[in-house]
């Protein structure tokens, strides 16, 4: 039971590595972008599927096929006689496992079934990777360079403004510890990877590293504990208005430096629902932009009431949701999709609650 999205992504990828002048790997000549139900090729654009228990869905797609051309290159820092891997990006997605013939000795590619657009290439060979914009307009596109480099380590330090207050031991509120904050990182591409989240640096004080970033674009994900960002910045950008990063190859990137508050207030969810599934959740989003988005909670059999605590001062839409974890809560037009929420204003040392019925969804 849920919500899915439903994709059409064509041949199966890999690479073909050859030694000599030339390969002998079969050509094509058409082609097909990806495409979601619905007719769009980003997940933006898709249609959902609900699917009800015990019942069925179809999902009928037309796919039109466009002459297919060939992108050709070599990779520079490339190590010999070691297998590369080939990806294709186009809007943050990948558009197919690409297809590839890799010189083993000399570095040359080539990388088939590309149909007019724009995209992001990217060469991944061992622990280093490279991408390089390109544009295929009518034609195969030649002389691409990709640079390989390894990966970075990207700093992240915490400064808790204010103080920390005491709580009574036999406080029924959740124990507040020092404020923290889990940081990760969201890739595009096909893993849509999740790197991280932070780990304690050998530094002093609330600071955390993330290793291992390769260069490239990613979202920042951020979840704090004990209290609450007021600022969340990384070299004097703002990420609370564009939580995404880019990283350079091989150029330490600046650190992401958060600014907490401790406290914050809590929110009590109350159920109407029965029967309730066992993979129901909520999804509390919040209606104010400085905000690190919305935050999936289960809910599932046996949870009556559920609390969220250290939530930002504010107002926000309360939604029940089949495993919210799953849903693309992360993407604005998602958010927009969703109806029967329930307003809740949280404030600041304060208590809120609420009352969701199966109405939400």
């Amino acid at each position: 039971m849920g919500q899915y999205y439903v994709k059409v992504t064509g041949k199966s990828g890999g690479t073909y590595m050859y030694v000599g002048e030339s390969s002998t790997r079969t050509d094509t000549w058409e082609s097909f972008a990806p495409t979601y139900f619905g007719g769009g090729r980003e997940i933006a654009s898709a249609t959902l599927i609900t699917i009800g228990a015990g019942t069925e869905a179809r999902a009928d797609m037309s796919l039109a096929r466009e002459p297919a051309f060939k992108v050709r290159g070599t990779i520079a820092n490339f190590t010999p006689h070691q297998t590369a891997t080939f990806t294709l990006l186009q809007g943050g997605e990948q558009v197919s496992a690409s297809r590839s013939t890799l010189n083993g000795t000399t570095g040359k590619f080539e990388t088939d079934d590309v149909i007019s657009g724009s995209y992001v290439l990217r060469v991944q060979q061992g622990q280093t990777r490279g991408e390089v914009p390109i544009a295929v307009n009518g034609g195969d596109v030649n002389d691409i360079s990709v640079t390989l480099s390894p990966p970075v380590s990207l700093q992240i330090s915490e400064r808790i403004l204010g103080s920390v207050p005491e709580q009574p031991n036999d406080s029924d509120e959740p124990r507040m510890g020092v404020p923290t904050c889990n940081i990760s990182l969201h890739g595009s591409g096909p893993e849509q990877s999740l790197i991280g989240p932070a780990m304690p640096s050998n530094g002093s004080g609330g600071d955390q590293i993330i290793q291992n970033v390769f260069a490239g674009q990613y979202r920042v994900d951020v979840s704090c504990f004990g209290g609450y960002p007021l600022s969340i910045q990384s070299g004097g950008t703002d990420l609370f208005a564009n939580p995404d990063i880019t990283i350079q190859p091989g150029v330490a990137p600046p650190p992401i430096e958060i600014s907490l508050k401790a406290g914050g207030g809590a929110l009590i969810g109350h159920l109407e629902v029965d029967p309730r599934p066992a993979n129901l959740g909520a999804l509390i989003v919040p209606a104010f932009s400085r905000s690190t988005g919305a935050i999936p909670v289960p809910v599932g059999i046996g949870q009556q009431p559920f609390t969220w605590p250290y939530l930002a001062p504010g107002d926000y839409l309360v939604y029940l949701l089949l495993n919210p974890h799953q849903q693309e809560y992360r993407e604005a037009t998602f958010l927009q999709l969703l109806t029967g929420g329930v307003t809740v204003k949280i404030e600041d040392g304060k208590t809120s609650e609420v009352t969701l019925t199966s109405g939400a969804k």
